[in-house]
């Protein structure tokens, strides 16, 4: 998911429950939003690869959803989002009335 206001960067939802594609392998799933932006595919490559390596999920390029733990899970939904040159809020978690709650880390 992609949202921003005028004159600010736009930003990247990356879900809990992970909103990987059970079909794709980990790097596909990386790369979907650049797929879908139409970047090139050797662009797309490389874009991923550098996500991939800093998110320390490299050797597990070729992994589906089902053979990854959760969080490695996460980090596949965390380089998708910053392959696609996005800002990245983490938090931990969100209240009930919606609101981000505890300390957070902006990318």
């Amino acid at each position: 998911m992609r949202a921003g206001w005028p004159g600010q960067p736009l930003t990247a939802t990356v879900f809990q429950e992970f909103a990987l594609f059970p079909w794709r392998t980990a790097e596909a799933n990386a790369a979907f939003g650049l797929e879908e932006l139409d970047i090139p595919a050797a662009e797309r490559r490389a874009r991923v690869r550098r996500f991939i390596t800093m998110t320390g999920l490299e050797g597990f390029e070729g992994k589906y959803p089902h053979q990854l733990s959760g969080g490695m899970r996460q980090r596949v939904g965390i380089a998708r989002a910053l392959s696609e040159g996005l800002a990245l809020s983490l938090r931990r978690r969100a209240a009930p009335e919606g609101r981000a709650t505890g300390a957070g880390r902006e990318l």
